[in-house]
């Protein structure tokens, strides 16, 4: 967790009135951009439903400054149809992995969407005789940042920094327009409304 285990000196880090949030404001941004930019529209949000926790252990129990989720589930649709479910954690009772699913009419995909994470891709769907089949397609990680060693992972950082210096300086403009990076703010806002705390 940040602000504990990892980089302990960034205690903002779980209070909400500095943060805005714990792991779904923290990767949300990232998540949305991703799961709905891929549509390559700007799908209209129905109706939302979370389920939000804070105070897993004694230390966030103990502490009054910490008021941010540890732990989030939120189920969305959309008007088109879309159903999206969304999970993230910085501290939980399970593994909350780097993973998404496409559950599609035609097929469906199953992958990591983080540079630094695997560059397979599973894609299942049915034949022309209408037999279940399951691929491994692979992106090219060749326009990326290598960092080498044992496990050589790409790592996008600084491309995403120079790019946001450069949107800074004028010299770019955002990837994301501002308009949509708005809406999937709000619907951070709304999925965040309410955290759980346990009692003692």
């Amino acid at each position: 967790r940040p602000g504990i285990e990892f980089n302990p000196q960034s205690q903002w880090f779980y209070q909400k009135h500095l943060s805005g949030g714990g792991p779904m404001m923290d990767w949300g941004v990232y998540d949305l951009s991703f799961h709905l930019g891929i549509l390559q529209e700007s799908p209209k949000l129905k109706s939302v439903k979370s389920f939000l926790i804070n105070g897993l252990d004694q230390y966030t129990i103990n502490h009054k400054y910490f008021n941010v989720e540890e732990h989030g589930i939120v189920f969305m649709e959309f008007h088109n149809d879309l159903v999206y479910y969304w999970e993230r954690s910085s501290n939980a009772h399970n593994n909350t992995v780097n993973e998404t699913r496409i559950y599609g009419t035609q097929g469906g995909l199953k992958f990591d969407y983080l540079s630094w994470g695997s560059n397979e891709i599973t894609y299942y769907y049915y034949d022309e005789n209408n037999v279940p089949k399951e691929d491994i397609l692979y992106v090219d990680m060749q326009y990326h940042n290598i960092i080498p060693g044992p496990k050589s992972i790409a790592d996008d950082s600084y491309a995403l920094s120079n790019h946001f210096i450069n949107c800074l300086l004028h010299k770019e403009q955002t990837v994301l327009p501002l308009s949509q990076s708005i809406e999937y703010l709000d619907i951070i806002f709304k999925a965040t409304d309410t955290i759980i705390y346990p009692e003692a």
